[in-house]
């Protein structure tokens, strides 16, 4: 299948070439790019032809490796009528929708097993008609038998495209669900590649380009990035994975970068055929996040295909290119094995402590007791008329120097420092020894400063900032802001001893007691210094020593999960976030606190491991929400003042939760020494 695929690839890639060579303008031919001169014509068709045979052909060659020859017609057939959407009512396949891929491999299974049984069945015929069998017989009954199937099957696939059509039409209307649809779209172009889901997705987004409204323009968009990441996304895990794949999927896989730019999904059919549980629901998670990520950047598109050829008509084309790679790279199956698993229970407690922290959070809110009133200073009700989305769009910085000069570019530096060490790793460590050394040893020198200055200096400053607060506007913030220190600490203490605990039990299946009684040094020397990179050595031999986690993983997982995994963190910053914008007078609505919720995560993920850092990252969030009259940032200075004992608990959580993540890991990796855990 995969002559089929990379040839009829790069022909129609060369069509498209043709047509921008001759100065075609994608935009104003729509559909017909790619066909409208006569050379371009000839490529597409070509092209076409061999595209349209990959289906048939896939689902000859299943049928055949089940039934050897005599499946090969049966099978072929099946992919073609699978590929045509025949029906009984329609065997002209004149207006149903064809089942494409997905019916293709269905076709070749029931195909193959279909002449198995036909073949058994006709073994105990006369031996004089023996001959015929293979020339007769077997054609004439595998075919009836495969039309009966597939013109059964290509109906519901009609209702389904149906169905998802009117499903969508009816998210589309509600202007707020624009982000959840285009994830959902572009998630949809990469289930089948080519089938129902594939064309429902493409149709609705085409049709609504007649609307030529900025709506219709956004989903055009994610429609086409969500078609381009699966072919990438399989470039690029050919790329830097090798060994995951067959050595002929690796030598063909370098012209899924051609197709991929070129919209050109089919690209990554042969690979979801022979690793259909790895890579179709990988290509849906990449597809979803480009997608998502498109619309939230604002881009629009109004060319219906032509992939990278009309990027230059697209609305902020270099964030959509950035969404594109985000996707690429986004495909787990690019990951390692343990990497995906390491960033699976990552998000899935951040994703809990976030809920937790938002429920809470918003009832707290909603009782009134965040809300305080201090005369002289401005406040702000409704809507906070700044967009957050500039958080995200930030984090990639126009200049390198000045992002490491702004106090406000946390983001942009992590950024960066995750580029630079990826780039560290495609050189290899011999050729970057000297270049690692200089940054650990000024990584030390940073943090060492970093407490002088925060364990000496921050608590007379904080001291002098609260007495002016409270000499100048009174005590009013004191009863919210202890309603915040009870709430957040409540919230802390509850996830560290029911949560994890749950964690480990259900997801790890290990005795929850156990690990509790093991992680309260662990914990209690995380309160007791308030950074994680201290307590990082003890984390580490605690887990091989009590936990019987294996050295491999607990290297891995807890030096990452110090920097990125900050349960914690993200908790006591959704709180904080809210306690403030409750203080300073802005209307909290549930939309917004989803908001508040990625931010933190983004956030959490930048903070450095060093005591209060958590606190002074906060403003990150605060700006990219929009809180910043003066009553938030009163309140923001009195989280400062108060949130030392706060952050000791937070760094509990954060080196606990990478404890539960290394635990997870080695057990699902089976290098978890169980005698160990239990002793």
């Amino acid at each position: 299948m995969l002559p089929f695929v990379v040839a009829g690839g790069i022909f129609i890639a060369i069509a498209f070439l043709i047509d921008i060579a001759c100065g075609v303008n994608a935009q104003e031919v729509g559909s017909a790019f790619g066909t409208v001169t006569p050379a371009a014509a000839w490529f597409k068709t070509l092209g076409g032809v061999a595209f349209n045979l990959m289906v048939p052909i896939l689902s000859g060659f299943i049928a055949m490796s089940i039934a050897d020859r005599p499946g090969l017609l049966v099978g072929l057939v099946g992919g073609f009528l699978a590929t045509s959407g025949a029906t009984f009512m329609d065997p002209a396949a004149a207006e149903t929708v064809p089942s494409g891929f997905l019916g293709g491999l269905l076709a070749g299974f029931v195909g193959g097993y279909l002449m198995l049984g036909i073949e058994k069945m006709c073994d105990k015929m006369p031996k004089a008609l023996e001959g015929i069998k293979p020339v007769l017989i077997y054609p004439l009954l595998g075919l009836g038998g495969i039309l009966v199937v597939m013109c059964a099957v290509n109906p519901f696939m009609g209702m389904i495209n149906s169905g998802m059509s009117n499903g969508l039409n009816a998210i589309a209307s509600n202007p707020a669900m624009m982000v959840p649809l285009c994830a959902l779209l572009a998630g949809m172009m990469s289930i089948d590649m080519g089938g129902p889901f594939n064309k429902a997705a493409y149709a609705f987004a085409t049709l609504n380009l007649a609307n030529a409204d900025d709506q219709a323009y956004i989903i055009m968009a994610a429609v086409m990035i969500g078609g381009m990441v699966p072919p990438i996304a399989i470039a690029l895990s050919n790329t830097f994975f090798k060994n995951r794949w067959t050595d002929e999927e690796r030598k063909n896989a370098p012209v899924n970068y051609v197709m991929g730019l070129s919209f050109i999904t089919e690209g990554a059919i042969p690979y979801a055929a022979g690793h259909p549980l790895q890579v179709i629901p990988s290509c849906i998670v990449g597809s979803a996040v480009a997608g998502a990520l498109s619309a939230l950047f604002g881009c629009k598109l109004m060319a219906p295909h032509g992939g990278i050829f009309v990027f230059p008509v697209v609305d902020h084309a270099l964030l959509y290119l950035v969404a594109l790679a985000i996707g690429s790279i986004a495909d787990t199956r690019t990951m390692g094995r343990i990497s995906a698993k390491t960033l699976f229970w990552f998000l899935l407690c951040s994703f809990l402590a976030l809920l937790l922290a938002g429920v809470v959070g918003y009832t707290t809110y909603s009782m009134g007791l965040f809300n305080t009133h201090i005369e002289g200073l401005t406040e702000a009700t409704g809507s906070t008329g700044s967009n957050p989305l500039n958080v995200v769009l930030n984090i990639i910085p126009s200049n390198i120097v000045t992002a490491f000069g702004s106090n406000g570019a946390v983001l942009s530096a992590v950024f960066l420092a995750v580029a630079t060490g990826l780039s560290m790793n495609t050189l290899g460590e011999s050729r970057t020894a000297t270049l690692r050394r200089l940054l650990g040893e000024v990584n030390d020198v940073v943090v060492v400063f970093l407490n002088f200055i925060v364990s000496n200096f921050a608590p007379f400053a904080v001291f002098v900032l609260l007495t002016r607060t409270f000499a100048i506007y009174g005590i009013d913030y004191l009863k919210p802001a202890l309603v915040y220190v009870v709430v957040t600490v409540v919230l802390l203490l509850a996830f560290l001893i029911i949560a994890y605990p749950l964690v480990i039990a259900l997801g790890a299946k290990l005795d929850p007691f156990t690990f509790i009684r093991k992680i309260a040094n662990v914990a209690v020397f995380g309160f007791s210094t308030s950074s994680s990179a201290a307590t990082l050595p003890l984390n580490i031999k605690v887990c091989e020593e009590e936990f019987g986690v294996d050295e491999s993983i607990a290297s891995f997982v807890l030096p990452l999960g110090m920097t990125i995994n900050m349960d914690g963190t993200a908790i006591m910053q959704v709180v904080a976030t809210v306690f403030i914008a409750g203080c300073a007078g802005y209307t909290v609505t549930p939309a917004q606190l989803v908001v508040v919720a990625l931010l933190a995560l983004l956030a959490s993920v930048g903070t450095p491991a060093a005591p209060g850092a958590g606190a002074v990252i906060l403003f990150t969030i605060l700006s990219g929400a929009g809180f910043v009259n003066d009553s938030a940032l009163l309140a923001y200075s009195l989280i400062l003042a108060i949130n030392r004992p706060i952050e000791m608990l937070v760094t509990s959580l954060n080196v606990v939760g990478d404890a539960v993540a290394s635990i997870c890991v080695a057990k699902s990796e089976g290098l978890l020494n169980e005698k160990k855990f239990n002793a």
